[in-house]
């Protein structure tokens, strides 16, 4: 799934983990003075649908471009998408 907010590009992936036990992964890119950047975004929990996983991920990736923390039950890792 794919959104824009405030000039970034937000990907969102979600992929069944186990009966209704679904993972998050979100990659925010953006250009920064003609420069492609881009920030990948995973967290360890895992969602009951894919629905849920979505929306967090949406938040998740809010939160990070608003150049909030994001909130304290999730990690951040450089993993690739």
């Amino acid at each position: 799934m794919n959104h824009t907010y405030k000039g970034h590009e937000i990907t969102i992936k979600s992929a069944e983990l186990r009966p209704a036990r679904w993972n998050l992964r979100v990659k925010v890119a953006w250009t920064d003075y003609g420069i492609n950047k881009q920030k990948p975004l995973t967290t360890r929990q895992s969602f009951n649908n894919y629905d849920e996983a979505i929306t967090h991920g949406l938040l998740l990736a809010k939160h990070w471009i608003d150049g909030k923390t994001a909130p304290a039950e999730h990690e951040e890792y450089n993993e690739p998408l």
